[in-house]
């Protein structure tokens, strides 16, 4: 998920977004012509978990996003409207 800006989730943001507690990461932009525009990611969404691993705050996301092979198809869980979704990248 290339190309995306993202933030630590605050206590206060995990309850407007409906969680327990605080974790994963905040897309806070989604830059154009992205990979992470082109499969759907959103400004708001949380990602929870990207290919199957539980991400814990900002910081856990870049370096499995970094590992990820090039060409595949990788199921990224969002929180977006207080659901948690999947979304391919």
């Amino acid at each position: 998920m290339t190309q995306a800006l993202i933030q630590d989730i605050t206590l206060d943001l995990a309850e407007s977004f409906g969680m327990k507690q605080p974790r994963g990461a905040l897309v806070a932009k989604v830059l154009p012509d992205s990979p992470a525009q082109a499969a759907g990611i959103e400004v708001g969404d949380v990602i929870v978990k990207f290919d199957g691993r539980e991400i814990r705050d900002s910081a856990s996301l870049p370096p499995i996003v970094g590992r990820s092979r090039v060409g595949v198809s990788i199921p990224v869980d969002v929180i977006r409207n207080r659901k948690q979704k999947v979304i391919n990248v």
